[in-house]
């Protein structure tokens, strides 16, 4: 704890300079932070996006991978509604760093849409799922990522209570399954056992999960 906050007092005496290492030292002492208290450190989060906006500017790469950090900071404590204003944020600046079929710029679109369901808003989930969907629909042979997008989009027709809509998604995602050799046979149990619990009135509370850095960065 002593050498923790030698750090803290470190950092505040060099926070005001430009060199990149001060960017490292807030990186690493929020990690540090992080492991000693047991949570997320999105304060230090919230300057380093402070700091990468006014060195390097807004919408950068560093800026979007700062924000990233935030973003995953702000979900890990059950933030949710920060969380989001910072995903947008995220995907604005994607857009126009990556362009709209990036793979980085659909995670974060995915991201969003598992957040507003999470919170409850699932007219808003689907508006970013219907764009997450054409962007696999573009891109073959991104079959299992539309799959998880129809699976999801499935689950936000079925909370509206529109049980047709909610079915034929997940049909889809099924007969996908079917005619394409998947990486994870996992995804096509899950489809499937979604579809039996539709197909007999019942329902789901998850999305499909990733494991791994909710806001991971494409490097």
């Amino acid at each position: 704890l002593e050498v923790l906050k030698e750090a803290s007092d470190q950092i505040d005496q060099i926070i005001d300079t430009e060199d990149w290492d001060v960017m490292s030292a807030l990186h690493n002492y929020a990690y540090a932070s992080e492991r000693f208290y047991g949570s997320p450190a999105f304060e230090v989060y919230l300057t380093m996006c402070e700091w990468v906006e006014r060195v390097k500017g807004k919408g950068c790469k560093e800026h979007i991978h700062a924000l990233s950090e935030l973003a995953d900071a702000y979900y890990e404590l059950e933030m949710d509604e920060d969380a989001i204003e910072v995903g947008k944020m995220i995907y604005s600046y994607s857009v126009a760093e990556y362009g709209m079929d990036d793979e980085y710029t659909a995670l974060v679109l995915e991201n969003l849409a598992k957040l507003y369901y999470l919170n409850g808003e699932t007219d808003e989930a689907l508006d970013r799922l219907d764009l997450l969907l054409e962007v696999y629909e573009r891109n073959q042979p991104e079959v299992e990522k539309l799959i998880e997008a129809l699976y999801n989009s499935s689950l936000c027709y079925w909370r509206k209570d529109d049980k047709e809509a909610a079915i034929g998604k997940l049909q889809r995602a099924n007969g996908l399954c079917l005619d394409h050799t998947l990486d994870s046979p996992k995804l096509k149990e899950s489809v499937e056992k979604l579809l039996s619990s539709f197909q007999s009135g019942k329902g789901s509370i998850f999305l499909t999960l990733r494991f791994s850095n909710l806001w991971g960065v494409m490097s």
